[in-house]
């Protein structure tokens, strides 16, 4: 799934066609995308103004489908989906300037969300994060985390914080990009120019600070590693350590989940690149076998919102042998009968019910001559 300034496209892995690609309702400008899998639904930031919609995970691949709009959301600069009540209630939050509402999200006959806490920031919102049952809201110069099952009041991160290693040339901390949880004793918060370690009372914990080489663009976490997006690279920290880890030098790249694993090509519409984590027993998703990208051909179908990849007939009949060794794929590859009707039984009755034998069929009669004498049958192949 990815998004970009035009259009919001999915990717999908039928066995039909394993590269299919489609762009989900008519969204424009583009600015963030979130998923609740436990409520079904997709949440994208878009259009001018900008608004929030929601579509249905089951109602993507329909061409029409437009989605639900939140009338209150206009305006929207950032949102953040996750769940509350140890991940049994799925919630999205959406900052309008320095109003932030929070809603339930699920099916239902009515709208699919429920306004539960409204909050009023000090400053315009710039990052909003879901931290547990709290919500990490993000303004100029620090953090406040705002509990969601109840009025208390909210803990300040951050406050009046200046890093020691921070030249004055940068002027300050800029903008603040999240918060991360390290523990249930210490915070990292990220800002534009720095990321600095606070403890449970918002008070600056450690020494030293993260320092960017260069303006960040997107992050993600996945403990212990942060991963930083910049114009023309990605660097990875070990945040335990505070230690610089790994810089990939890769160009105009928008990161696509909240790990900061999987990330999206600026300048090309569908390249998707993976960062594998090499201390993870598994991968975080299913990802299919990789194949030769000089050999595969971009169509498009009669759809303007629709194309897909066409690869060649070898390749093909490969990924077939392939599927066909998983017992569960095969059986998905067979389709069962349609429009079935049991009208009888042909065959020995043995006392089946409703069931009828077949007619006998008696051997034919001789053919005999005027004399009364039975004559040999002859025909191609000789005297039977």
């Amino acid at each position: 799934m990815g998004m970009g300034h035009s259009s919001t496209t999915c990717s999908d892995s039928p066995l039909t066609n394993p590269a299919d690609i489609f762009q989900v309702g008519e969204c424009r400008r583009v600015q963030q995308l979130a998923l609740s899998p436990s409520a079904g639904l997709l949440v994208v930031l878009c259009g001018r103004g900008p608004n929030v919609r929601l579509f249905a995970l089951a109602e993507l691949e329909n061409v029409e489908v437009a989605g639900a709009k939140i009338p209150e959301s206009r305006g929207c600069q950032v949102l953040a989906a996750g769940s509350i009540l140890q991940a049994r209630t799925p919630v999205l939050c959406v900052a309008v300037k320095r109003q932030v509402l929070c809603y339930q999200l699920g099916p239902g006959p009515g709208p699919w969300q429920r306004r539960i806490r409204e909050l009023q920031a000090p400053a315009p919102v710039q990052s909003l994060g879901l931290l547990g049952d709290r919500l990490c809201v993000g303004t100029a110069g620090g953090f406040a985390l705002y509990p969601l099952l109840n009025e208390a009041a909210p803990l300040v991160l951050g406050a009046g914080l200046m890093p020691e290693e921070l030249p004055l040339s940068r002027g300050g901390l800029g903008e603040a990009l999240g918060a991360v949880e390290l523990s249930l004793s210490e915070f990292l918060l990220l800002f534009t120019t720095a990321g600095i370690y606070v403890d449970s009372t918002g008070r600056k914990s450690r020494g030293h600070e993260l320092l960017w080489p260069a303006a960040p663009t997107g992050w993600g976490y996945a403990a212990p590693y942060l991963t930083v997006f910049s114009e023309n690279s990605i660097d990875v920290f070990d945040v335990r350590r505070a230690e610089w880890v790994q810089t990939v030098p890769l160009k105009k790249v928008r990161p696509l989940n909240p790990e900061g694993s999987l990330f999206l090509y600026g300048t090309e519409k569908v390249r998707l690149t993976y960062l594998r984590n090499q201390l993870a027993e598994k991968d975080e998703f299913d990802i299919p076998d990789l194949t030769d990208n000089s050999r595969r051909q971009l169509f498009r179908t009669k759809s303007k919102r629709r194309f897909f990849f066409r690869v060649s007939e070898e390749q093909q009949k490969q990924q077939r042998r392939e599927m066909l060794k998983d017992p569960i794929v095969r059986s998905k590859l067979i389709s069962p009968p349609t429009n079935f009707n049991h009208l009888v039984h042909l065959g020995p009755a043995n006392g089946r019910p409703g069931a009828r034998d077949t007619p006998r069929v008696s051997p034919p009669e001789p053919i005999t001559s005027h004399a009364g004498e039975a004559e040999p049958i002859t025909g191609l192949c000789g005297e039977l």
